[in-house]
């Protein structure tokens, strides 16, 4: 039909028909008979474990433990609402909650701390499929336990991340937030009017969803800036399932540096994404309202990595 209407010439302007293939999810192709719809796989029976993210566990003795997850994207706003160009895409910080849940039921930990942590590729779902992850646990020679989070490719191993792990009694600490104010004494960035709170250009690699317009101000200083966020009231109901919120961790930690990096005159250009944790540790449940203080710590030699 649209190759005809090219051809006919109608209108002033040039019309261009592109010979794309039918869609195979979705269109009119689909709804002729053309392509069937793909069914989205079932999830397998004998779900042990209440945390959205794990399913049970494999194997659990003192020196090692092994959990499982299967993910589909209907199933998790994670997965619905963070997308790298088009794609579901579980946000790191939701596999560093799987990891701190899932130790938590092996250790029964509630205080933690989280070394060395590396992400080495994104964990992508697309539409109609299911992914296989997987947790394990080794303990270390000197206490603590190195962790790693994967899928099977192919029936090859393919790692998401790993680091180490270990429980911890956190002293509370003391921090003045109106000294912390007083000292990001340049532009308030106010985002109460609805202005993007994640910087980028405008190619699409990146779409968030409501839960992770979450910042409600930034203060900046001169390499440091003070961010003020708080979970949209309609999402509350997801801190009774998760320590570490994954869109609150996320922001706080990820997103809210571009607005560092617009300020600093630093002359590169691209995508930089989250590729790991020096320390992160976990003292108490994220709540819905809290402070994030970024301070940058510079830019690698090869101008490949930025610390915070």
């Amino acid at each position: 039909l649209l190759d005809a209407y090219a051809r006919a010439g109608f209108g002033a302007g040039k019309v261009l028909s592109l010979n794309f293939g039918g869609w195979r999810e979705t269109g009119m192709a689909v709804d002729a008979g053309l392509y069937a719809r793909r069914e989205l796989p079932p999830l397998p029976a004998g779900k042990t474990l209440s945390h959205p993210y794990l399913h049970s566990c494999r194997e659990k003795s003192a020196q090692h433990a092994a959990y499982t997850a299967w993910l589909r994207e209907p199933d998790h706003w994670a997965l619905i609402e963070h997308r790298i160009e088009g794609v579901a895409t579980m946000p790191g910080t939701g596999l560093v909650e799987m990891v701190r849940a899932a130790f938590q039921d092996y250790r029964g930990a509630e205080q933690l701390a989280i070394d060395n942590l590396y992400f080495y590729r994104p964990l992508m779902v697309p539409a109609a499929d299911m992914a296989e992850v997987h947790c394990d646990f080794n303990a270390l020679p000197g206490g603590g336990y190195g962790f790693e989070v994967y899928t099977r490719e192919a029936g090859v191993k393919a790692p998401l991340l790993a680091g180490d792990i270990y429980a911890a009694e956190l002293a509370v600490a003391r921090i003045d937030p109106q000294a912390l104010a007083a000292s990001c004494d340049g532009e308030l960035l106010d985002f109460s009017d609805g202005r993007p709170q994640a910087v980028q250009d405008d190619s699409g690699f990146l779409s968030l969803g409501p839960r992770w317009q979450a910042l409600r101000e930034i203060r900046c200083g001169g390499d440091h800036l003070l961010g003020k966020l708080q979970l949209p009231e309609a999402f509350v109901g997801d801190l009774q399932q998760f320590v570490l919120h994954p869109s609150l961790l996320d922001m706080a930690s990820g997103p809210i540096t571009g607005h560092l990096l617009r300020r600093l005159d630093l002359d590169i250009d691209g995508e930089y994404l989250p590729f790991g944790y020096g320390r992160l540790t976990i003292a108490a449940p994220l709540p819905a309202e809290f402070l994030s203080h970024v301070c940058f710590r510079g830019l690698s030699g090869d101008r490949e990595s930025l610390g915070f």
